[in-house]
């Protein structure tokens, strides 16, 4: 599949994203926001900062979950995604949102 974007993609995560941030060389703008320990509950936060300085982008792309598998149940995990999930229809509803 093929996906033209006009606008900008934000990369939201933990450190892997913190870690991997570095130019693309794509023709779209970039924005990484990626925090060491982050928790699915601090999506928010990260993407607040991300709202000062950008409008919604045209594609969201979140890696936030891996420190929260030992610290809660599945189902409560499973809860907290799709609150994300629903966040982000309301806040940006015109944005694509892959989920890693």
């Amino acid at each position: 599949m093929v996906i033209y974007l006009i606008g900008s993609v934000w990369i939201i995560g933990d450190s892997l994203v913190r870690r991997a941030e570095c130019p693309l060389g794509l023709s779209v703008r970039v924005l990484w926001k990626g925090r060491g320990g982050a928790h699915i509950s601090h999506f928010r936060d990260l993407m607040s900062d991300l709202t000062r300085k950008s409008p919604p982008p045209a594609l969201l792309i979140v890696h936030l979950g891996t420190n929260d598998i030992v610290a809660v149940d599945e189902f409560a995990l499973r809860m907290q995604i799709s609150v994300l999930l629903h966040d982000v229809v309301l806040l940006m509803p015109k944005t694509i949102d892959g989920l890693q």
